[in-house]
C-alpha cells in the first residue's frame, strides 16, 4: 500500500493488494484465477518462462507477441493487433523500473 501511495497510483485500496511467497506464486494464482480452459492470453516474447507455464497449467493458451531489442523491448502493437492474437481474455505485461 505504501508503494501505491508513494507513486500516487489512483484508486488503489488495501483490498486491491495481494501478498504471496514471491512473484512466482502470485503469477500462478493470477493465471489460475483469470483463465478458464481454452482461454487465450497475450504474453510477450521473449517471456519469463513461468508466464507461459502458468498459463498452460491453468488450462489457457499462451499467444506470444513480439518485443524486440531494437524497440527497447516495447511491445510491437501491430503484432498484438494481428487477427491470430484475437480473441483473448487477458494480456500479460512486464514493467521494469
Amino acid at each position: 500500500m505504501q508503494y501505491a501511495q508513494l507513486k500516487k497510483l489512483p484508486n488503489v485500496t488495501i483490498d486491491d493488494i495481494y501478498t504471496g511467497n514471491g512473484v512466482s506464486e502470485l503469477i500462478n494464482l493470477s493465471m489460475s484465477a483469470l483463465l478458464d480452459d481454452g482461454d487465450e492470453i497475450l504474453i510477450p516474447s521473449p517471456d519469463y518462462p513461468l508466464w507461459t507455464a502458468c498459463a498452460t497449467l491453468a488450462g489457457g493458451k499462451a499467444v506470444h507477441y513480439i518485443c524486440d531489442e531494437q524497440s527497447e523491448w516495447y511491445p510491437d502493437i501491430s503484432d498484438m493487433k494481428k487477427e491470430d492474437h484475437r480473441p483473448h481474455k487477458s494480456d500479460c505485461y512486464h514493467q521494469s523500473e
